[in-house]
């Protein structure tokens, strides 16, 4: 028993000594504000701070409201320090702040917390300062005082500039005008931080969008305006076509890492073409009653990188329509589309270019367009990838095919190339029109492309007009034809296409013209080439139409394909037993006829080589009952060869030549031929 309680004792004593060790150890701190821990918008409360500990220690300074840290390591003894903390703009008055202070221990991490509180000061530091009128003298304003806009302020011919931290707050109906006098230059620099932001905002005490007016900038802006991490917010209750920032005329203003919300209107409108930013970069604007930003064709290129956007109501930026005329313009990619509310003309006499970035939405209002080189010279260069498809739609909340008209190139345009788009619910000019439009001599790249919902044609490339590429496309729901274009650039429509349709007869149209290229090829596509009126295959030098095994020809009522009429021309069409080549009519399936189309005519300058093989040819011989589908006139002699071929449902003969000629015919079957199957004359 006595044992047992000397062992307790034992206890006992050691743990009041290890007790009475670790004590010792414990770091120490001592925190003292250096003036009253009181402060406001910008001011900064001092705290001193005294460290003792037996260990190298580390101290962590936090608060409750804000980022504002501080983490330092102390070798073992005393160390002194000081924390500053700078009063951000975004308390009320009298909130207190608690400031948790922590030292700790590397080693045995114990660790001593002090706490102490920061008191906003009151209704501010400083003085209330009443801003109206005309300012020509340069002034700070500062974060301590209580800045008071009333009415409309003019700065004409100085600098104000504004501290950071500092609040500005507008009475009703209250505007800057910053520059109205074009012959006195004024700067307004605003240049908040990240911590301490500079705020425009109402004086209303329960603010709500439209208090207060507009800042808006003239021609007598000095483009050293800057704004920087400031607020703006519960404007734009001017009128209806306004905004919180206006930029007139030949003004530029910069602004970075600024947050515009709650607008009546607009959040910023450059309201001439000339207008611009010299930087936007990395603003937040939202809950915009109407556009987020409004300008012009000329200055879209100045919304910058890294914006985040927020569309409340499907505006988007709004682009008014106009010129643009640059040399080397990008629209950069946004977190909102582009709206076109009328017509963007790309053109100068100089050549302009427009590049849309990947990944954009450009939007149209009802009847907006895009014209390139319209009258002067110009390039449209809309390539997106894969994995940033750039999309061209309407801007309706209910879309539907023929919103807006489409995009239109004229002769001065070159170069123009779309990669990775999406064309929708345009096609609304006309309906002889279509969502893309090149006039003669246009060349253009259409690649890995979507083209939908046209209420016309999907392409239309007027005579003269070619596609330097034009391979991996997707059409569907067009409610033309999906491609109207000239014999000479069927060409270019090249591999990888899928033109979808219900409808067995939709394809791409050939209007009457002449292919007279030396050696093309018509590839194979999964939808029919449709001949509307004649088309010629001949050139002074010889043209050679190859027609890829697989591919189908059909004819509106009376088409027809004139080879060597008055020059020198030839048709290869080598199908196989798989792939056949058919000639036969545009009608609906169930509505096809004989006659439906008139025939293939050959004459005398018809070049050796002429070639049908494993051919069909069906609902033809209309244009005469003494023709056939297959027409040769005399002196072809034995340059063509017409061989394992069908021939059937001919309102005339099958095939007709003169009997002085010699055509290879052979391996070739009849059926519902109207006149003789081989009419030789």
């Amino acid at each position: 028993m006595k044992k047992s309680i000397f062992i307790f004792s034992l206890i006992a004593i050691f743990a009041i000594t290890l007790n009475s060790c670790k004590k010792d150890k414990e770091p120490t701190i001592t925190v003292t504000p250096v003036e009253d821990a009181t402060g406001w918008f910008g001011d900064d409360v001092v705290f001193d701070i005294v460290i003792n500990s037996t260990e190298d220690v580390t101290l962590t300074v936090t608060n409750e409201h804000d980022a504002q840290t501080l983490t330092e390591s102390y070798d073992a003894g005393e160390s002194t320090t000081q924390f500053t903390y700078t009063v951000p703009n975004d308390v009320t008055d009298g909130q207190e702040i608690k400031v948790t202070f922590v030292v700790a221990n590397q080693e045995t991490e114990l660790s001593t917390t002090v706490e102490e509180t920061i008191t906003i000061a009151t209704g501010g530091t400083g003085e209330d300062v009443v801003h109206e009128g005309t300012l020509t003298e340069d002034e700070i304003w500062s974060a301590g005082d209580n800045h008071i806009i009333d009415g409309t302020l003019y700065l004409e011919g100085n600098t104000i500039t504004i501290e950071a931290g500092t609040v500005i707050k507008m009475n009703a109906g209250a505007k800057i005008n910053v520059g109205n006098n074009p012959d006195a230059s004024t700067a307004l620099i605003a240049e908040g931080t990240e911590a301490q932001p500079i705020t425009f905002t109402s004086s209303n005490a329960s603010p709500v969008a439209g208090d207060w007016h507009y800042i808006s900038f003239d021609e007598g802006t000095s483009p050293n305006t800057t704004f920087q991490y400031c607020v703006f917010e519960y404007g734009g209750g001017y009128a209806d076509y306004s905004a919180m920032i206006v930029v007139n005329g030949n003004t530029e203003i910069a602004m970075d890492y600024c947050t515009l919300r709650y607008s009546e209107t607009s959040g910023a409108r450059l309201n001439d073409e000339n207008a611009r930013f010299s930087s936007f970069t990395n603003n937040t604007i939202s809950d915009i009653t109407k556009n987020p930003i409004y300008l012009e064709a000329n200055n879209a290129d100045c919304i910058g990188t890294n914006n985040t956007i927020t569309d409340e109501g499907s505006y988007g930026i709004f682009v008014d329509g106009g010129t643009m005329n640059k040399d080397d313009a990008t629209w950069k990619v946004q977190t909102v589309p582009y709206i076109i509310g009328g017509t963007v003309y790309v053109e100068s006499a100089s050549g302009a270019i427009l590049t849309i970035e990947a990944g954009n939405t450009i939007s149209f209002r009802d009847g907006a367009e895009i014209n390139v080189a319209n009258s002067d010279f110009g390039t449209l260069i809309a390539n997106g990838t894969s994995s940033n498809p750039i999309t061209f739609t309407s801007a309706n909340a209910t879309p539907s095919a023929g919103d807006w008209d489409g995009i239109f190139m004229y002769e001065g345009c070159t170069n123009s190339s779309f990669k990775y788009c999406t064309f929708e619910y345009g096609g609304g000019y006309a309906d002889y029109s279509a969502i893309i439009v090149a006039s003669s001599g246009v060349e253009f790249a259409v690649e890995n492309s979507t083209i939908k919902y046209s209420e016309a044609y999907g392409i239309v490339l007027d005579d003269g007009a070619s596609f330097s590429s034009f391979q991996n496309n997707t059409m569907s729901d067009i409610a033309n034809e999906f491609i109207y274009l000239s014999a000479n650039a069927v060409d270019g429509v090249g591999t990888g296409n899928d033109f979808q349709s219900t409808l067995t007869n939709k394809g791409i149209k050939i209007g009457s013209s002449t292919m007279d290229k030396p050696d093309v090829t018509w590839l194979n596509q999964n939808a029919p080439y449709i001949i509307q009126g004649t088309v010629y295959i001949e050139s002074t030098s010889g043209t050679t139409l190859t027609i890829e095994a697989g591919t189908t020809i059909s004819f509106y009522e009376g088409g027809q394909i004139d080879v060597a009429n008055s020059n020198y021309g030839k048709i290869v069409a080598q199908g196989t037993a798989d792939n056949k080549i058919t000639f036969t009519s545009s009608a609906p399936a169930g509505d096809q006829g004989e006659g439906d189309w008139d025939g293939i005519f050959l004459y005398d300058g018809t070049s050796n080589g002429t070639i049908f093989d494993h051919c069909v040819f069906e609902y033809g011989g209309g244009y005469a009952a003494y023709s056939a589908s297959l027409y040769m006139n005399s002196g072809v002699g034995t340059k063509v060869t017409v061989t394992n071929s069908l021939f059937e449902y001919s309102e005339a003969h099958g095939i007709s030549y003169d009997g002085s000629d010699n055509p290879t015919i052979s391996g070739n079957t009849f059926n519902n031929i109207a006149g003789e199957d081989i009419n030789i004359r």
